[in-house]
């Protein structure tokens, strides 16, 4: 589940390849979004509240919509696994999306505008399950479920090698 910036939304990730917009305070569905082949692993807003994120178990993808319309906007592909966890940088001026699967072989970085694939982080040795970014976004912490070892990620260790 994640609540959306400004606090009047709550989306929720289930088992019916389905997400739920919640409006606050009402609890009452004011959107449900479809179009993931099976279980949506998690959800996460963009720091301006305007793009939803999902992760799927079986499509192997992170969906983008558009929170308005409840439109996808596009589909990032590259996973191997099951998509179990995605976070989206605060930074508003160049919005980053990392997700993570369970295969283990990397946390993948995305641009968020362009759709593009920056870097894959490699080094966990099991499936990568919870993803946070530091509140200046400077920092990517990724925690493994198997051995459960959190990584931390210099986001300005990779600057020189991001377009």
């Amino acid at each position: 589940m994640a609540f959306s910036p400004d606090g009047h939304l709550l989306a929720s990730a289930s088992a019916d390849a389905t997400i739920r917009l919640w409006n606050i305070p009402s609890w009452t569905v004011r959107r449900i979004l479809t179009g993931h082949p099976g279980r949506v692993s998690g959800v996460a807003f963009s720091p301006d509240g305007h793009l939803l994120a999902s992760a799927c178990w079986v499509g192997h993808d992170v969906r983008l919509w558009d929170v308005t319309s409840g439109e996808t906007v596009r589909a990032l592909s590259g996973h191997q696994g099951r998509v179990l966890a995605i976070a989206f940088s605060p930074d508003t001026d160049r919005t980053l999306l990392a997700s993570a699967d369970s295969d283990a072989t990397s946390v993948l970085l995305w641009e968020v505008s362009s759709a593009t694939r920056l870097a894959g982080l490699s080094g966990h040795t099991g499936p990568v399950t919870c993803l946070a970014f530091s509140p200046d976004g400077s920092l990517l912490a990724s925690g493994d479920g198997t051995d459960y070892n959190v990584r931390i990620w210099g986001m300005w260790s990779l600057a020189t090698s991001l377009p």
